[in-house]
């Protein structure tokens, strides 16, 4: 148990020297715009390149996972079509409103966490007549 404490720490010993040296680079945007501004425009068109092919592998994950998914649930249709639904739902999920549904999906689990259950759990305290001093040690 100490150890996995130990490593756990040392990757703060790590991080901290490289987190104070990030100051000059917080104004760009993305990797390449910092390998840019420091080694020139090659690594900076190379970085961009890299990163592309790497979302390009894991949307092409993302999809094959999708179809396998949905062909589980529905055996009897072709494959080439699973994958052609799965690659339309992912782009419809993404162009309308995916990040837009985690945002209210997460101010929606705010509310419940902070006003749903403590009401709920006020009126639960209220029906079982006791005091919550006898209930707490129960819990």
């Amino acid at each position: 148990m100490g150890f996995f404490a130990l490593m756990g720490t040392l990757e703060l010993w790590m991080i901290v020297p490289l987190a104070s040296r990030m100051t000059p680079f917080m104004r760009n945007l993305s990797m390449a715009e910092t390998i840019g501004s420091v080694y020139g425009q090659t690594p900076r068109i190379i970085t961009a390149l890299s990163s592309i092919a790497a979302s390009i592998a894991t949307i092409s994950i993302q999809i094959s996972v999708i179809s396998l998914t949905i062909g589980m649930c529905a055996s009897s249709v072709n494959p080439k079509l699973l994958t052609i639904i799965a690659t339309l739902i992912l782009i419809f999920y993404s162009a309308f409103g995916g990040i837009r549904a985690v945002t209210y999906t997460d101010v929606l689990q705010f509310l419940t966490f902070t006003i749903v259950i403590p009401i709920l759990a006020w009126f639960i305290f209220q029906k079982i007549d006791k005091p919550v001093v006898d209930i707490i040690p129960f819990l």
